[in-house]
């Protein structure tokens, strides 16, 4: 770990043994513009972690021991710009709060390998995102808890892959925090979503571009749906698994 004292901008460390642990002189280097991390090993941020001058944020398959691990890394990069996470069934994270109103595009991956057993946590909030620059986000969210999206005003392009019950809830939430979208993306398992639950109250009124991804089935709702998108111009159906018939297909805007 020389490479910390030695005025690094660039810091990338893999590592395949999860009994690991790093110093903390990973969290203290305040030359450090990208930092990424990956392999199962534990992860203890100390409060008094500082990266002021850390952009770019890349965080792989990690064991964060507390939430308050997590917390502590992402508040002490001041002027983060750029995050990307991809979680796995070692996380200890229960709680994933991104209050950063210098971030910029956000990326975060849970694998279909989440899980969590204790019932007691089950209606808390998993992923809470409030980033008023953000202009790029791709969620993979794989779990049923809810997902919380608020103050992201400056959002351009958002990708969304949703599975498992309640997470067509946090579909509706997350739509209606996306007011100035013009690109969006959406996959995963709609199965018993219905619009009665919330889609009225969605209007997009800058989208120009939406995907409708894998293992989406829409026909129940698809012509209803892009009702909330005026300005819509172009629709991609990709692997959809049930597209709608002719008849509602031609409602489509084109």
């Amino acid at each position: 770990m020389k490479a910390i004292t030695s005025n690094v901008e660039e810091l990338d460390l893999g590592f395949e043994y999860s009994h690991l642990e790093l110093p903390p002189s990973v969290f203290s280097c305040k030359t450090l513009v990208v930092l990424k991390l990956s392999g199962r090993i534990r992860i203890m941020v100390p409060s008094t972690a500082c990266l002021p001058n850390l952009k770019s944020l890349y965080l792989n398959f990690l064991r964060f021991l507390d939430d308050e691990s997590a917390a502590n890394l992402i508040s002490c990069c001041v002027a983060l710009e750029n995050l990307s996470i991809q979680r796995n069934a070692c996380d200890e994270v229960r709680k994933l709060r991104i209050h950063k109103p210098t971030l910029r595009s956000f990326k975060i991956h849970y694998g279909n390998n989440i899980f969590y057993t204790d019932r007691d946590r089950e209606d808390e909030t998993i992923l809470e995102l409030n980033a008023p620059a953000l202009q790029y986000l791709d969620v993979k969210y794989y779990i049923s808890d809810p997902l919380l999206v608020a103050n992201v005003g400056s959002l351009y392009k958002a990708t969304l892959d949703l599975n498992k019950g309640r997470s067509c809830l946090s579909l509706i939430r997350c739509l209606e925090a996306f007011s100035n979208v013009k690109f969006l993306s959406l996959s995963g398992l709609t199965r018993g979503l219905k619009l009665e639950q919330g889609f009225p109250s969605v209007k997009l009124l800058k989208l120009t571009h939406l995907t409708l991804g894998a293992r989406c089935v829409w026909r129940p709702m698809l012509p209803d749906f892009l009702q909330c998108f005026e300005k819509l111009e172009v629709l991609g159906l990709t692997k959809v698994r049930v597209i709608a018939a002719k008849n509602q297909v031609s409602r489509t805007p084109n």
